[in-house]
Protein backbone atom coordinates (compact mmCIF):
# COMPACT_ATOMS: atom_id res chain seq x y z
CA UNK A 1 0.00 0.00 0.00
CA UNK A 2 2.88 2.40 0.70
CA UNK A 3 3.92 2.23 -2.96
CA UNK A 4 0.84 4.31 -3.81
CA UNK A 5 2.41 7.24 -1.98
CA UNK A 6 5.83 6.87 -3.63
CA UNK A 7 6.92 8.96 -6.58
CA UNK A 8 5.97 7.60 -9.95
CA UNK A 9 6.87 8.45 -13.52
CA UNK A 10 4.84 9.15 -16.62
CA UNK A 11 7.20 9.67 -19.52
CA UNK A 12 9.46 12.50 -18.43
CA UNK A 13 7.08 13.65 -15.69
CA UNK A 14 7.86 12.87 -12.06
CA UNK A 15 4.62 12.21 -10.19
CA UNK A 16 4.25 13.11 -6.51
CA UNK A 17 2.48 9.77 -5.95
CA UNK A 18 0.84 7.01 -7.97
CA UNK A 19 -2.76 8.13 -7.63
CA UNK A 20 -4.30 8.65 -11.05
CA UNK A 21 -7.93 9.61 -11.55
CA UNK A 22 -9.39 7.26 -14.14
CA UNK A 23 -11.66 8.77 -16.80
CA UNK A 24 -15.30 8.60 -15.72
CA UNK A 25 -18.22 9.82 -17.81
CA UNK A 26 -19.58 12.99 -16.22
CA UNK A 27 -21.98 14.48 -18.82
CA UNK A 28 -21.78 17.80 -16.93
CA UNK A 29 -20.76 20.18 -19.74
CA UNK A 30 -23.02 22.50 -21.71
CA UNK A 31 -25.16 21.01 -24.49
CA UNK A 32 -22.57 21.98 -27.13
CA UNK A 33 -19.76 20.29 -25.17
CA UNK A 34 -18.31 23.43 -23.61
CA UNK A 35 -16.95 22.62 -20.14
CA UNK A 36 -18.22 24.84 -17.33
CA UNK A 37 -17.68 25.66 -13.63
CA UNK A 38 -19.26 22.38 -12.55
CA UNK A 39 -16.67 20.49 -14.61
CA UNK A 40 -13.90 22.62 -13.11
CA UNK A 41 -15.05 21.97 -9.52
CA UNK A 42 -15.20 18.23 -10.19
CA UNK A 43 -11.66 17.87 -11.56
CA UNK A 44 -10.10 20.40 -9.19
CA UNK A 45 -11.48 18.46 -6.21
CA UNK A 46 -9.35 15.43 -7.15
CA UNK A 47 -6.22 17.53 -7.67
CA UNK A 48 -6.79 19.27 -4.31
CA UNK A 49 -7.26 15.88 -2.71
CA UNK A 50 -3.77 14.82 -3.76
CA UNK A 51 -4.12 12.92 -7.03
CA UNK A 52 -0.96 13.16 -9.14
CA UNK A 53 -2.74 12.79 -12.47
CA UNK A 54 -6.29 13.68 -13.47
CA UNK A 55 -7.66 12.17 -16.70
CA UNK A 56 -10.82 13.71 -18.13
CA UNK A 57 -13.88 11.78 -19.09
CA UNK A 58 -13.84 10.81 -22.75
CA UNK A 59 -14.13 14.13 -24.60
CA UNK A 60 -15.23 14.10 -28.20
CA UNK A 61 -12.78 15.25 -30.90
CA UNK A 62 -15.01 16.55 -33.73
CA UNK A 63 -18.39 18.16 -34.35
CA UNK A 64 -19.56 15.59 -36.87
CA UNK A 65 -20.27 12.17 -35.35
CA UNK A 66 -17.99 11.71 -32.33
CA UNK A 67 -20.12 13.01 -29.43
CA UNK A 68 -21.42 9.94 -27.57
CA UNK A 69 -23.68 11.48 -24.88
CA UNK A 70 -25.69 14.63 -24.34
CA UNK A 71 -23.74 17.13 -22.22
CA UNK A 72 -20.45 15.28 -22.84
CA UNK A 73 -17.42 17.53 -22.86
CA UNK A 74 -15.82 18.28 -26.20
CA UNK A 75 -12.38 19.28 -27.37
CA UNK A 76 -13.47 19.85 -30.95
CA UNK A 77 -13.55 23.63 -31.27
CA UNK A 78 -11.60 26.71 -30.33
CA UNK A 79 -14.38 27.53 -27.84
CA UNK A 80 -13.96 24.16 -26.14
CA UNK A 81 -10.19 24.64 -25.87
CA UNK A 82 -10.63 28.14 -24.44
CA UNK A 83 -12.99 26.86 -21.72
CA UNK A 84 -10.76 23.89 -20.85
CA UNK A 85 -7.77 26.19 -20.23
CA UNK A 86 -8.83 27.51 -16.77
CA UNK A 87 -9.87 23.99 -15.74
CA UNK A 88 -6.47 22.61 -16.68
CA UNK A 89 -4.74 25.49 -14.88
CA UNK A 90 -6.76 24.91 -11.71
CA UNK A 91 -5.82 21.20 -11.66
CA UNK A 92 -2.16 21.98 -12.33
CA UNK A 93 -2.13 24.64 -9.60
CA UNK A 94 -2.52 21.79 -7.09
CA UNK A 95 0.50 19.92 -8.46
CA UNK A 96 -1.36 17.42 -10.65
CA UNK A 97 -0.98 16.66 -14.33
CA UNK A 98 -4.09 16.82 -16.50
CA UNK A 99 -4.66 14.51 -19.44
CA UNK A 100 -7.49 14.70 -21.95
CA UNK A 101 -9.01 11.39 -22.96
CA UNK A 102 -10.17 11.68 -26.58
CA UNK A 103 -13.11 9.46 -27.49
CA UNK A 104 -15.31 8.84 -30.53
CA UNK A 105 -18.75 7.46 -29.69
CA UNK A 106 -19.00 5.32 -32.82
CA UNK A 107 -21.98 2.99 -33.08
CA UNK A 108 -22.69 3.42 -29.35
CA UNK A 109 -23.53 7.11 -29.64
CA UNK A 110 -26.76 7.90 -27.86
CA UNK A 111 -26.87 11.69 -27.76
CA UNK A 112 -25.17 14.09 -30.15
CA UNK A 113 -25.71 17.86 -30.26
CA UNK A 114 -24.66 17.97 -33.93
CA UNK A 115 -26.44 15.00 -35.56
CA UNK A 116 -28.80 12.07 -35.02
CA UNK A 117 -26.68 9.78 -37.21
CA UNK A 118 -24.39 7.15 -35.69
CA UNK A 119 -21.41 5.76 -37.59
CA UNK A 120 -19.04 2.80 -37.61
CA UNK A 121 -16.47 1.28 -40.00
CA UNK A 122 -19.27 -0.98 -41.30
CA UNK A 123 -23.05 -1.14 -40.75
CA UNK A 124 -23.52 -2.34 -37.19
CA UNK A 125 -26.20 -2.31 -34.52
CA UNK A 126 -24.91 -2.55 -30.94
CA UNK A 127 -26.52 -5.57 -29.25
CA UNK A 128 -27.64 -3.80 -26.07
CA UNK A 129 -29.96 -0.89 -25.28
CA UNK A 130 -28.81 2.66 -24.64
CA UNK A 131 -27.83 3.52 -21.05
CA UNK A 132 -30.56 5.50 -19.31
CA UNK A 133 -28.06 6.88 -16.79
CA UNK A 134 -26.54 8.86 -19.70
CA UNK A 135 -29.85 10.03 -21.14
CA UNK A 136 -30.46 7.21 -23.60
CA UNK A 137 -33.37 4.82 -23.95
CA UNK A 138 -34.32 1.98 -26.22
CA UNK A 139 -32.23 0.10 -28.75
CA UNK A 140 -29.36 1.62 -30.69
CA UNK A 141 -30.02 2.26 -34.38
CA UNK A 142 -27.90 0.64 -37.06
CA UNK A 143 -24.78 2.76 -37.52
CA UNK A 144 -24.06 4.17 -40.97
CA UNK A 145 -20.95 2.80 -42.66
CA UNK A 146 -18.16 5.35 -42.89
CA UNK A 147 -16.53 5.94 -46.25
CA UNK A 148 -12.73 5.89 -46.46
CA UNK A 149 -12.84 9.70 -46.73
CA UNK A 150 -14.95 9.92 -43.55
CA UNK A 151 -12.56 7.57 -41.73
CA UNK A 152 -9.76 9.97 -42.68
CA UNK A 153 -11.88 12.85 -41.29
CA UNK A 154 -12.25 10.94 -37.99
CA UNK A 155 -8.48 10.53 -37.80
CA UNK A 156 -7.92 14.21 -38.54
CA UNK A 157 -10.47 15.08 -35.83
CA UNK A 158 -8.28 13.28 -33.28
CA UNK A 159 -5.21 15.16 -34.57
CA UNK A 160 -6.97 18.55 -34.33
CA UNK A 161 -8.33 17.69 -30.88
CA UNK A 162 -4.82 16.86 -29.66
CA UNK A 163 -3.71 20.28 -30.92
CA UNK A 164 -6.57 21.92 -29.01
CA UNK A 165 -5.51 19.95 -25.91
CA UNK A 166 -2.00 21.33 -26.23
CA UNK A 167 -3.39 24.86 -26.68
CA UNK A 168 -5.53 24.43 -23.54
CA UNK A 169 -2.43 23.39 -21.58
CA UNK A 170 -3.14 19.69 -21.06
CA UNK A 171 -0.06 17.65 -20.16
CA UNK A 172 -1.02 14.89 -22.57
CA UNK A 173 -3.80 13.01 -24.32
CA UNK A 174 -5.08 9.47 -23.99
CA UNK A 175 -6.95 7.77 -26.83
CA UNK A 176 -10.08 5.85 -25.88
CA UNK A 177 -10.65 3.03 -28.35
CA UNK A 178 -13.58 0.89 -27.28
CA UNK A 179 -16.92 2.30 -28.45
CA UNK A 180 -18.73 0.36 -31.14
CA UNK A 181 -16.23 -2.49 -31.37
CA UNK A 182 -17.50 -6.01 -31.87
CA UNK A 183 -15.90 -9.43 -31.87
CA UNK A 184 -13.80 -10.00 -34.98
CA UNK A 185 -15.17 -13.51 -35.56
CA UNK A 186 -18.72 -12.19 -35.78
CA UNK A 187 -18.17 -9.03 -37.77
CA UNK A 188 -14.75 -9.06 -39.48
CA UNK A 189 -15.65 -6.09 -41.71
CA UNK A 190 -16.02 -3.81 -38.68
CA UNK A 191 -12.28 -3.69 -38.09
CA UNK A 192 -9.86 -1.57 -40.08
CA UNK A 193 -6.69 -3.25 -41.36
Amino acid sequence: MNKLFEQGYLGTYVLKNRYILAPMTRVSSEADGTPNERVQRYYERYAKGGFAVVITEGVYPDTKYSQAYEFQGGLATEKHATHWKPIVESVQSHGALMIAQLMHGGAQTQGNYYTNVTVAPSPFTPPSDKAEIYGGSGPYPEAKELTLHEIEEVKQGFVQSAKYAKKAGFDGVELHGANGLVERKKHPSSFLN
